[in-house]
Order: structure tokens, then sequence, then C-alpha cells
């Protein structure tokens, strides 16, 4: 800043001894005096020191300027009363006290209008603003540190609050928001975005991000709980809690613990009635009556077990414990059931296996087609009775001791009520029925006509009694009929042996009259040489006794009965090997 005025030295020099001061030596002599109307400072008695700031009311209406030396072009420091926010624009200045740098910026202004102050602004929003950098108060951990909230703001005594940071040892430090006194002193943190915790971006209204361990509750009782409410209010709230013993709990407003796990990973669902997940067999349905259980065991029973309940009261079987399913149980794979079965609306067998299952006990369905699979015996028993139907499956053979099967329903007449057939494959079948109003009837499609036989090498051995045997014997069902020569029936009968007997599996030994099957005439025996064909015989009588009665005939002279007294002759055949 140049100077133009004389300096001390030299306006002393005007007025030396014996010199004469010229007018213009005492005009430089009040010029270089402050004066106070027209210097803009002043000094009333009583009153402190005026000063007047320099401009019109569009200029910064700066008051002092500092320098560091006068040499300088522009003072260090100003002091004004109508600061710009960008000293080029008159527009952007605001009234306040102002102390700026020495081209115009201000460093610290305080409001006229509000009394904020601005720290590097000149329009505060707060009481105070800082722009342009940033606050670094003490560090530390007490209250000469940090900042500090003035104390009690409610009255009464001992509440505070701070922000501080400080060193806990070395360089581990600890940045701590606090407050004193009592559990009504809250802190309270009023976002209108998202919270972020390790993170700049959260996505969510609070945001952790962190490595492995994110965070950490800790409760210093031996309850930890974590609270979650909706705008329903606090009594409809549910909780996530650590109960003692280190057991995880679902807390919810009408059921409390709903949900536990224990330390050890058994879980529990339900309050009252409530249900155990285990990994391990704990039995708890066995102690007590109104829990259930479901275990992966992997010990002593080494599966997935579903225990149920003792509430319906049972005894057995399991201790009185029930599980039951409603709608449909699938299950892709076997079923083993060790226990008693009990299906109260039927058993169905659906699918359609490839192959069949050679085991004892099955029970499948093969190319459309049930079956069940027994090793050798299968036995149906009368529960009252103990009376058992057995099915021999080796032997092929249906045992049933002081038993009747019984077939067939309702039916009109001339329909068949019921039928015993017998089936075999590529073979012709055989057919025991009754009909309606007829009765029994036997139908045998086997190549060798009807019989009712027994197998070779058995031991047959039973009484057949009716009240009337009627053999078919309508033309209908013959074929290659022809008569009976007389000498062949005679030579059959003639070698016929009778002989007297008792069936080997007789217990009795009862005596009976008959014929050896092996040992009959070739006209009469069957193809087997097992059996006889009582018709057969009875032919062949009839041939042998109509040749007798002519061969009498012959020789009484008579043909035939008539009248009294008196005989009748006819034409004779002599030759008795002939018939007629």
């Amino acid at each position: 800043m140049e100077i133009k005025k004389r300096n001390r030295s030299e306006l002393k020099s005007y007025f030396i001894k014996n010199a004469i001061p010229t007018e213009a030596n005492f005009s430089e002599l009040v010029d270089a005096m402050i004066n106070q109307r027209d210097d803009g400072i002043a000094k009333s008695p009583g009153d402190p020191l005026s000063i007047e700031a320099s401009g019109d009311d569009n200029s910064q209406k700066k008051l002092i300027n500092f320098f560091q030396t006068f040499a300088d072009d522009n003072p260090s420091w100003v002091i004004s009363l109508n600061p710009r926010a960008n000293p080029n624009q008159p527009a952007t200045a605001r009234v306040g006290f102002s102390i700026s740098d020495g081209v115009g910026n201000s460093r610290l202004f305080i409001d006229r209008a509000t009394g904020d102050v601005g720290v590097g602004t000149v329009s505060p929003q707060a009481r105070l603003q800082v722009q342009g950098g940033a606050i670094m108060p003490q560090s530390g951990n007490g209250n000469d540190a940090g900042i500090c909230f003035p104390k009690d703001p409610g009255g009464g005594s001992g509440d505070l609050a701070w922000i501080r940071h400080y060193s806990r040892s070395g360089e581990n430090t600890t940045f701590e928001i606090g407050t004193s006194n009592d559990s009504q002193d809250h802190i309270a943190l009023m976002a209108s975005g998202n919270v972020g915790i390790g993170t700049a971006e959260p996505n969510h209204k609070f945001h952790v991000r962190a490595g492995d361990a994110v965070g950490l509750f800790e409760s210093t009782g031996t309850h930890a709980t974590l609270r979650f409410s909706t705008r329903e209010g606090i009594n409809n709230r549910v909780e996530i809690a650590n109960r003692p013993g280190g057991r995880l709990a679902l807390w919810t407003a009408g059921a409390g613990d709903c949900l536990s796990i224990t330390r050890d990973g058994r879980i529990t669902l339900g309050v009252s009635n409530p249900v155990n997940f285990t990994s391990s067999w704990v039995g708890t349905p066995d102690r007590v009556t109104n829990v259930a259980e479901i275990s992966n065991d992997v010990g002593s029973y080494k599966t997935l077990m579903i225990v149920g309940n003792r509430s319906a009261g049972r005894t057995s079987p399991g201790q009185g414990r029930r599980v039951s399913i409603w709608d449909i149980l699938e299950v892709n794979g076997n079923l083993a059931v060790t226990g008693e079965s009990r299906f109260h609306n039927g058993l169905r067998v659906d699918g359609n296996l490839s192959a069949h299952i050679n085991v004892d006990g099955a029970l499948y369905r093969q190319s459309k087609e049930v079956y069940l699979t027994v090793d050798n015996n299968f036995y149906i028993r009368d529960s009252g009775s103990g009376n058992t139907i057995h099915f021999n499956t080796d032997a092929r053979r249906l045992n049933m001791r002081r038993g009747m099967v019984t077939f067939g329903g309702s039916a009109t007449r001339g329909q068949v009520m019921g039928a015993l057939g017998f089936y075999g494959s590529g073979i012709q079948h055989g057919q025991i029925s009754f009909r309606a109003g007829s009765g029994f009837e036997m139908v045998d499609r086997s190549r060798n006509g009807p019989s009712l036989d027994y197998a070779l090498n058995s031991h047959p051995y039973a009484d057949l009694r009716v009240r009337k045997l009627h053999q078919i014997s309508s033309r209908a069902f013959k074929e290659n009929i022809r008569d009976l020569p007389a000498h062949e029936a005679m030579s059959a009968l003639e070698a016929l042996e009778p002989v007297q007997f008792n069936y080997r599996e007789d217990p009795d030994k009862h005596s009976h009259l008959g014929f050896i099957a092996e040992d009959v005439p070739e006209l009469l025996a069957s193809p087997e040489r097992s059996h006889l064909d009582a018709m057969d015989i009875v032919a062949l009588l009839a041939r042998v006794v109509k040749e007798q009665q002519k061969t009498i005939r012959s020789l009484t002279g008579r043909h035939g009965p008539g009248p009294a007294g008196r005989a009748t002759t006819d034409h004779q055949n002599t030759d008795p090997g002939k018939a007629d």
C-alpha cells in the first residue's frame, strides 16, 4: 500500500526553532492527523472507540484492513460489515460481521439478523456452519474432549451426551456416541434413507457389511431378545431370543416360544403340544403324553423316525403312540412295516412293475395283475374261532379243516350260481358248476372226454354219496355209435374176475366187492387202467343177458311170455354168436 503522507520527522522539521512554517506545512500536518468526522473514527466521552465503515450500501462496508507490512499490495485480513460470497459480485453480499482475507473471501462470518456463524460461508443455515473444511475436536475420553452437549437439557442432574474419539490402547481406538445417567436417556438415529455399517451404499434401511462375524447382540442378563414390531403395535411383535443354556427361541405374542432349538441341535415346534426334531432318538413321547418326535437317528435305529404322541390314551401298539396321515401317502420305493397295519378304508395296489418281486410277503401289481407272494404256505385265519384256510403253494393245494367253500349268489332259473373251474396253459378246461333249478354240472373239455378221476400213483380214498346219479347218454353228445357184438361181450364177461378187497387209505378197512382195473379185459379198460366206468359194465351185462334170453327161448320153444299155459313160437336164431 502506498502512503503519501509525511512521516513524523519530516513534519517536525517544519517547526524547529527559528523556522517559519508555511501554509503548506500546516496543511500537511493537519492531513497527517486523524479527523473524527472526515476519517470515520470517533471517540466520544464515556463511549468506546467508534469506527464507520467505508463505502456506500453496494460496497463491502470495510472497517479495518490488517497488513503484514504496508509494502504489501493487499491486506492480510479485512473486517467488513457487508461481505460477499463472491468478492466480484455485489449481489452476493450479506449484512453481518466478517473477517475476510485480502481479496475479500470471508473466513469467519456472523449474520447480523440471525446470529448464525459461518466458517467459510456468508450464508450459514445453522447456528454454526463450516464450509470448505472439517471440525476437529480434541480426542480423548473425558468431558474436555470431542463434542459435549449441554448438561441436563430437561432439568435434573447428571444427564450428559457426547461424541468422542479416543485410544483404548495403542492404536486401538473407539469412536463413541453416548449418553449417561439413566435408562430413559436414548440415542435415536433418524434416517430418511438407509443406514450402512461397513458400506457406503446401503440397500436396506439398516445394512451391515462385514466378514463372517457381522454383528453381536450381548445381554447382561440370562436372556437376549431381538424384537420385531410393525405398525400394528408392540402387542403383535415377534421375538428371536437366546434363552438360558443357549436355547434359540422364536417367540410370538399369542403362543410364546413356538419354536426352540437347543444348543445340541434339538428342535421343538409348538408350545402346548410340541413336536421335537432331534438328530438322535431321545424318546420324549414315551415320557410326555402330548409330545411327538421326528428324529434323524444314526445310532441305535439308523433311520428317520416319526413318532406320534400318546394323547389318544392307547396302551398298544408302540406304547400307545400314534401317527396319522390324511389324504395320499406316496412311497417311491419299498414300504417296510414291522408292526400291526390297519386299513380302515381299504388297501389299493397301483402301478405296474416290469418284473416280479421274488421275496416272501410282497403285495404288488405286475402286467396289470395283482400278486401276493409267499414262500410255500399262505394262511387265512378266522380271529374268533381260530379256523384256518391253508394254501400250500409248493404243492398247489388248498387245505381247509371242517369248513365249506361257498360259491355264487342270487340267480334266476337256468343261470349258473357258482362254478369251480380247472385251467391249464395250452389245454382245455374242466368245470364243476351249479345251475339254478337244475343242479350240479360237471364239464370236462379235455382230450379224453369227461371223467371223474384221480392222478396216477396217488392214494385216493373217498365216498361219493348221491340221491340219484345221472350219466349223460343223449345221442346229441355221442358219435361213432355201433352195436356191441354178443361174442365180444360174452368174452369180456368171461374174463372179468370179481374180487373182495378194502382200500389202503381206509382206516376202518371196510370190505368191498369189485374188480381190479389193471386186470379187466381190454373192452372195459380205461387208457390209464386206473379206473372203471360202471356204465360200461352195465352195457356189457345187458348184451350178455339179452343173448342168454335168446338162448333160453330157443331151448324152451317160446319166443317170449304169453298167456298162461301157452307157448308161442318165433323165428329162431341158431347162431348163438350173432346178435339180433
